[in-house]
């Protein structure tokens, strides 16, 4: 079977109209990755065709068969990507979000990026505004699925290496205090509560999914935060490893990395909920000191976090599409 090839398109509605323009020559092998660059000036709509490219596929994947989604607008193509993901760095992307902003109340608790069918990495948060700091938290979501792979884990060494960094990733945290001290004990009672009145203040919409999770595994955290309350620690760590040596324990045994998934989970939810400060992410250079992720240069934190998004999501035959305004992400 040929590969996903996306041959030409032309797009007209409200926001933009294009010329017919080829991307690829169907002469071409189809087994072959094949990149299409879009040049121009600032302004002239680069990003709006990408994102329509990606609210096309996006849809016609929901909906296949439909031919006249975007009415006058034109796509030719020999088949459905099997996924498409839309990468940017940018402060003011047009990229459609994926279903991790706005799960379905119907969907599973616990949802891993690697099924969906369409992948928005860039640095957008849940509540629509913008911070690298975004970027990096859904990186970490996306590394804690899949680091227990061996193939994966590798992969992610490599980028470190690329990067000049040693293949070990810190997460440093606090509890937050004020919660504590307003309250007499830490039952699954006293936390589902402080989730329902926090969530019933909040301005933006109700998040019921973040509360269905927080009632199917209160007692996990309570334990978990009663554990950290009774040694008392001011800093909490968690550090991921994917140097040759743990690697090689991952092949022999996925399941020593268990604990580490399961710990970087329960405070991925606590810090949703605002009872974990948002954690500190130290990275190292090779054969220098730790420094925080936000100290880095922003080409190499946005670099670092799109790689370690990227690689446990690609499948054959998926439709990428980088929109890089200022720094290097380009695929040449």
């Amino acid at each position: 079977m040929n590969g996903f090839r996306l041959y030409s398109l032309g797009i007209e509605n409200k926001s933009i109209v294009t010329d017919r323009v080829n991307l690829v020559s169907n002469t071409n092998s189809s087994y072959d990755n094949y990149f299409s660059l879009i040049i121009g000036n600032n302004g002239t709509g680069k990003s709006r065709i990408l994102s329509e490219i990606a609210r096309f596929f996006n849809k016609l994947k929901q909906e296949e068969n439909q031919s006249n989604l975007f009415g006058d607008s034109y796509f030719e193509y020999n088949s459905i990507p099997s996924k498409v993901i839309a990468v940017t760095n940018s402060i003011s992307d047009k990229f459609p979000i994926d279903q991790s902003f706005r799960p379905s109340r119907n969907s599973t608790l616990n949802f891993y990026h690697r099924d969906f069918k369409y992948n928005y990495l860039g640095t957008r948060n849940r509540v629509n505004s913008f911070s690298n700091k975004a970027l990096m938290n859904r990186a970490l979501e996306i590394v804690f699925e899949s680091y227990s792979e061996f193939d994966v884990s590798r992969n992610f060494r490599h980028i470190f290496d690329y990067l000049d960094y040693e293949p070990i990733i810190k997460l440093s945290y606090r509890l937050n205090s004020s919660y504590f001290e307003k309250i007499n004990e830490i039952s699954p009672k006293s936390l589902i509560n402080f989730v329902e009145e926090r969530n019933s203040n909040r301005f933006v919409s109700r998040n019921e999914q973040i509360i269905d999770i927080v009632k199917s595994r209160a007692n996990e955290l309570c334990n978990f935060l009663l554990d950290k309350l009774y040694y008392r620690q001011s800093e909490n760590e968690l550090t991921i490893n994917f140097s040759e040596k743990n690697i090689g324990r991952i092949y022999r045994d996925n399941s020593l990395y268990s604990e580490n998934v399961y710990e970087y989970e329960l405070i991925n939810i606590l810090r949703k909920i605002g009872l974990i400060r948002t954690f500190e992410i130290q990275v190292f250079k090779k054969g220098g000191k730790p420094f925080n992720f936000r100290d880095a240069s922003s080409g190499e934190a946005n670099i670092l976090s799109t790689l370690l998004s990227l690689v446990p999501l690609l499948k054959d035959d998926s439709l990428i599409l980088i929109d890089e305004p200022e720094i290097s992400l380009h695929p040449l």
